[in-house]
């Protein structure tokens, strides 16, 4: 009863669609009983097309800060790629090939020796003490193995291209 008597058609005559907006950005609601095509070209109409700070309640300066800080981060990844000078200073003169073998023999370094004993601890458990969770932990963790050394085994022939031993393939690049 309560919907029955507050959900009624004139709730949504020229509403205003965008809180705070202090009608700058307000358009009259979309036209009922309309094809699909009709709703979307309503939509499309819309101004700031749904990307305005102000349909979020914000200022509309909000999203500065943002844009300014994305630009530069592609603007440093960009010079870095390109073998320029960075903006943190430390790496000028470094060549990416350099950086990206000084990064795999790091993470090479941490996931070499790392395996989970799923031997050890299902040997560890009694069959009461195995439930679906276990055996999907067990599980989870047997494929985790897999994926470390599918990693490993990438990383050790990608250390080798990276000295000479073994030509780069397009993969590797």
């Amino acid at each position: 009863k309560y919907l029955l008597y507050y959900m009624k058609d004139e709730l949504l005559d020229e509403l205003e669609m965008v809180p705070y907006a202090d009608g700058k950005l307000s358009w009259m609601s979309p036209p009922t009983g309309g094809p699909h095509e009709r709703y979307v070209e309503h939509i499309n109409e819309m101004p700031g097309a749904g990307e305005s700070p102000l349909f979020f309640g914000m200022h509309p300066n909000a999203e500065i800060n943002f844009r300014t800080a994305l630009c530069d981060k592609v603007c440093d990844t960009l010079s870095m790629l390109a073998g320029g000078a960075s903006a943190g200073g430390d790496d000028e003169g470094v060549s990416p090939s350099s950086v990206a073998e000084a990064m795999c023999g790091e993470i090479l370094e941490e996931v070499a020796e790392k395996k989970f004993a799923t031997d050890d601890v299902s040997r560890s458990m009694s069959d009461e003490e195995k439930g679906p969770y276990q055996f999907v932990f067990l599980q989870e963790c047997a494929y985790m193995n897999g994926l470390v050394a599918e990693m490993v085994r990438g990383l050790q022939e990608l250390a080798l291209g990276f000295k000479g031993e073994l030509t780069m393939s397009p993969q590797m690049e």
